[in-house]
């Protein structure tokens, strides 16, 4: 069976990617995956010299097939009088941006409590400014669209090579015809810790004593094969 792209949407991701598992065959599985769109509410904000032009700005950001939930709030061009504390020019434009935001640009600043060095570090202290800042028009709105998830699915790629032999599972002594069970390495087999957790609940292997990681380490010792034979069953137990 080849590869195919399945696209759900849905309310939330959770609920595409269940409508995904839902239209698979019984021999496909999920190869990758990618959220097209998440379902969420987005806010968006734009600015520009004009209310005009930021309305533009940001209606530009509402992809196909999304709604706005919520109405756009503008604001027009303002001149603000803010008073920092800072050393020179350049702290007093950090300090609006951190305040204002990037687009906030710096009109004119004036020391009017000067600041102090100090000596080697000591009694440094900055000085009080009166900065006039101009903010650019604004304008925000948010909006949703529903949750989008496309999938390339196919069939399971095995990990393992087909067993060509007939016989028994190592593990659960199932009969196994030719091709239907997996060759296991030797060293995946023994170090599996699910496989290990299986013969603990064997009460043969209570009932001779020791612990299960000394019989797997007897058995690891005497198996002088390179693969072990693995019923479809048992294989879960070292993917």
């Amino acid at each position: 069976m080849a590869h195919r792209t399945v696209v759900v949407e849905a309310d939330t991701v959770e609920a595409a990617r269940a409508g995904v598992f839902g239209r698979l065959a019984p021999d496909e599985v999920v190869l990758r995956e990618w959220v097209v769109a998440d379902g969420r509410p987005h806010h968006v904000e734009r600015h520009a010299a004009t209310v005009e032009e930021a309305c533009a700005r940001v209606r530009e950001t509402i992809p196909e097939g999304a709604t706005v939930v919520e109405e756009t709030c503008t604001h027009a061009p303002e001149l603000r009088h803010e008073t920092v504390q800072a050393f020179d020019e350049t702290d007093v434009a950090a300090e609006i941006g951190r305040r204002l935001g990037p687009d906030a640009v710096v009109a004119s600043a004036q020391e009017v409590t000067p600041h102090r060095n100090g000596f080697l570090g000591l009694g440094r202290k900055p000085g009080a400014w009166e900065v006039d800042v101009e903010l650019p028009a604004s304008a925000e709105l948010t909006w949703q669209q529903r949750a989008k998830v496309s999938a390339e699915v196919g069939p399971k790629e095995e990990r393992f090579p087909r067993y060509a032999g007939s016989g028994v599972c190592d593990v659960c002594n199932a009969p196994i015809a030719a091709l239907e069970a997996f060759q296991v390495p030797v060293e995946v087999f023994y170090a599996s810790r699910a496989y290990r957790n299986h013969l603990g609940r064997n009460p043969l292997i209570a009932a001779m004593g020791g612990d299960v990681d000394s019989h797997v380490a007897h058995l690891r010792a005497v198996d002088h094969s390179t693969h072990s034979a693995v019923c479809p069953n048992c294989i879960h137990m070292f993917e």
